[in-house]
């Protein structure tokens, strides 16, 4: 787990301590499932699906008040999930070409976080929530190469058993906007010339 540990520690400290200045440190992510096909009494159902999302995730810190409590990071967002089984009829012009796949007109939210159990070991967990069903959540505990987080968890369709999830993260910095000075109003007084003679 040394591979995880460091990548996500990374990511936690350079939220937490802010090197570029005051602004938004947040996250960008990328999440691809991929699921087979599974054939029952001669049919197939839900096979080969292949769904992409991207959205943003937040920084929060949660440090442990006790010895006997732990501190929590969380990055924690959403973002647009495509599907593509879900297709594109090719225009009239082009009817022998085949359907295209992730409709941009078929989408629905979807909810993700990362979870991290600070410590010695941290501990890293991915929560799913899908809005357009009933904020219905799962989610897995990944494992990690190259830069991907992946793992298996639930997949679409009751007659699936699982599906491979793959999670990238991205640094974004946006900074704070720059504190322009108020300057207070000239105000000048027009004394009549008579006063001043008196």
């Amino acid at each position: 787990m040394a591979g995880i540990t460091d990548f996500i520690t990374d990511y936690v400290t350079w939220c937490e301590r802010k090197p570029n200045g005051p602004g938004r440190y947040y996250v960008e992510f990328t999440l691809a499932t991929n699921q087979p096909d599974f054939a029952e009494e001669g049919g197939s159902f839900g096979g080969n699906v292949v769904c992409y999302a991207t959205g943003t995730l937040e920084f929060s810190l949660e440090k442990a008040k006790r010895r006997t409590e732990h501190s929590w990071a969380r990055f924690v967002g959403g973002g647009t999930q495509y599907f593509s089984d879900r297709t594109v009829d090719s225009p009239p012009t082009k009817m022998y070409e085949p359907a295209h796949p992730f409709d941009s007109t078929k989408t629905e939210a979807i909810g993700v976080r990362i979870d991290v159990l600070l410590g010695s070991e941290p501990c890293v967990s991915v929560g799913i929530t899908l809005a357009d069903w009933g904020n219905y959540e799962y989610g897995f505990h990944p494992d990690y190469k190259a830069g991907i987080l992946y793992g298996f968890s639930n997949a679409i369709g009751m007659n699936v058993p699982a599906a491979m999830y793959t999670l990238s993260l991205r640094r974004m910095f946006q900074p704070a906007p720059a504190k322009t000075k108020s300057i207070a109003p000239r105000i000048e007084l027009s004394i009549p010339q008579a006063a001043l003679r008196r």
